[in-house]
C-alpha cells in the first residue's frame, strides 16, 4: 500500500512538471508567433480575425503546440495591435519625410532671396558710386 501511495505520489509530481513544462513551451511558442506575426502585419492586415486565426493555429501547429481560444484571441489581439503600430510608423515617417521635404523647399526659397538681395545691393552699390562720380 505504501508503495503504490507513493508510486502516486511520484507520478503526481512528474505530471506537475510536464504541465509547467507545457505551460513555458505554450508560452515560449507564442513568443515566437508574436515575433513572426510582427513581420508579416502587411499580410495580417487584410485578413478577417478567423483567417488570423487560422494562420495562428498552423504556425503553433509548427511548433506542435494547440492553443486555446484565450490565447487566440490574445494573438489576434496582439497582432491587430502591431499592425496599429505598424501604421502609425508608417503615418510618422511619412510625416517626417513631409517636413523634410518642405525644409527643402524653404532653404531653396531663402537661397533664391539670398541672391535677390545680393543683386539688389550690388544695384544699389553701382548706383551709389556712380552718383559719387556725378556729384
Amino acid at each position: 500500500m505504501r508503495r503504490i501511495l507513493v508510486c502516486l505520489l511520484v507520478l503526481a509530481v512528474l505530471a506537475g512538471c510536464m504541465a509547467v513544462s507545457a505551460a513555458e513551451d505554450t508560452e515560449t511558442v507564442m513568443d515566437q508567433i508574436l515575433d513572426r506575426l510582427g513581420e508579416i502585419t502587411d499580410q495580417t492586415r487584410g485578413m478577417s480575425d478567423v483567417e488570423l486565426a487560422e494562420e495562428i493555429q498552423a504556425m503553433a501547429g509548427e511548433y506542435h503546440v494547440k492553443l486555446n481560444q484565450e490565447q487566440l484571441d490574445f494573438l489576434v489581439s496582439a497582432c491587430r495591435g502591431l499592425e496599429s503600430v505598424d501604421s502609425a510608423g508608417e503615418t510618422v515617417q511619412e510625416y517626417g519625410e513631409k517636413v523634410s521635404r518642405f525644409r527643402q523647399t524653404m532653404d531653396a526659397i531663402l537661397d533664391a532671396l539670398r541672391s535677390v538681395l545680393d543683386t539688389l545691393a550690388g544695384l544699389f552699390a553701382s548706383l551709389g558710386n556712380l552718383l559719387d562720380r556725378v556729384f
